[in-house]
């Protein structure tokens, strides 16, 4: 399977990542972005010139959102959209922590 993502990782090493499914539609994706970028600060790094805007689809950005709440807040990783995944997704440091969900 090809993942479709770069950069999300949140300085984590070694664990669990929550990623998009592979199979996830790009129309699905957005919809949840669009959804959780309703507070701004959690896609801050997704932005365009900031650390993980590239690539910019949605199975990237939707990636990235998926695994800070996972992380961060503890969210479960939707089967929906998404899968749980023990192979570190990230290609390199690029990837900043959120420190606020204001």
């Amino acid at each position: 399977m090809v993942l479709f993502f770069t950069s999300f990782c949140q300085g984590y090493r070694t664990g669990n990542w929550c990623v998009t499914q592979w199979n996830a539609t790009d129309e699905v994706l957005t919809a949840y972005l669009a959804k959780k970028c309703k507070k701004r600060s959690l896609c801050t790094n997704i932005r365009p010139g900031k650390p993980c805007y590239e690539p910019n689809i949605p199975h990237a950005h939707a990636s990235y959102i998926l695994n800070l709440l996972f992380k961060l807040r503890r969210d479960p990783c939707w089967d929906d959209i998404g899968m749980i995944t023990h192979n570190n997704p990230c290609t390199d440091e690029a990837s900043q922590q959120e420190s606020s969900f204001d």
